[in-house]
């Protein structure tokens, strides 16, 4: 355990080391979430300005909380849309930071503008990834939600959802480089997960980890601030600014952990691919990803 946790943190170093050589990357997820941001913006807008919100209010009220069939049809439809956009968001920035931090991989130079080429290729496979993974999620939920006083079904839902997140691992860069069609991804994500680490993968814990505790600083810094404005006399003002700079360090340590996890994504595909890679020690994938025999 402790040799998966000391590999973890090197593997940290080593993508850390990859992000300072191109710290444009965190645009990425910067854009990824500004555009969620307006997204539930632009849906809760649409919705108070065609007067939806009102006339559902008002037929809940009137029907002793329930809705028909009719007046609850597009609020399904809409959040179908809103839970298909969404996905697609995220995986379409996910794949320009992949395909951005492949070029590093590589030796490149990336910019902003190849990590958003790279994803506009395969713009189609993604769109169709996002509604296969949308519609997977959707019915997980489902599952959950009927699941929910029944322990071992809980267990049970929550296997196939790991086992979901095994098998579409590497699709993302699947997508980006290779050029394929969902489907098609979708087994070779699955493909090269089952003749590498397979079931390793779950080694990635451990990175999880490293992100957690460097996320315990920002409670430090709130709570501290709070309790020296409770507690010695510095002041309300004192707190909200403590609080507003917690929040801001969450912020840029969001930013941070997601353009490590999509440098690491793209390097553990490199690895299973026998891709070419330069500047990033590739054994580390490997030892993290291998089965080890005795103690370390």
């Amino acid at each position: 355990m402790f040799y998966r946790l000391s590999n973890s943190w090197r593997l940290f170093g080593a993508t850390l080391d990859v992000l300072r050589k191109d710290k444009e990357l965190m645009l990425f997820p910067l854009l990824s979430g500004l555009a969620a941001i307006l997204l539930v913006a632009s849906f809760a807008g649409g919705m108070w300005g065609f007067g939806l919100i009102d006339q559902l209010r008002t037929s809940y009220e009137a029907n002793n909380g329930e809705l028909t069939p009719r007046e609850f049809a597009p609020v399904v439809v809409l959040g179908l849309l809103f839970y298909f956009v969404n996905f697609f968001i995220v995986i379409y920035f996910n794949a320009a930071l992949v395909g951005a931090a492949r070029i590093r991989l590589r030796g490149g130079d990336p910019t902003v503008a190849d990590g958003f080429a790279a994803a506009n290729r395969c713009l189609p496979a993604i769109l169709g990834y996002s509604l296969i993974a949308a519609t997977v999620g959707l019915i997980l939920n489902a599952l959950q939600n009927r699941a929910r006083d029944n322990f071992l079904g809980r267990i049970v839902v929550g296997l196939i959802g790991m086992a979901w997140t095994l098998i579409t691992y590497l699709v993302v860069p699947v997508l980006v480089i290779e050029r394929l069609g969902p489907l098609a991804a979708i087994r070779r994500s699955a493909s090269m997960l089952r003749e590498t680490w397979g079931e390793q993968i779950i080694a990635n814990f451990g990175f999880g980890m490293i992100g957690f505790a460097f996320s315990l600083v920002g409670f430090a810094i709130a709570g501290g601030g709070v309790f020296l404005a409770t507690q010695a006399g510095f002041g309300i003002a004192f707190a909200v600014a403590a609080v507003a700079l917690a929040v801001l360090y969450w912020i840029v340590l969001s930013l941070v952990l997601s353009s490590l996890r999509g440098i690491y994504t793209a390097a553990l595909y490199c690895y299973a691919a026998n891709d070419e890679v330069r500047g990033f020690p590739v054994e580390l994938v490997s030892e993290a990803f291998s089965p080890r025999i005795g103690p370390r």
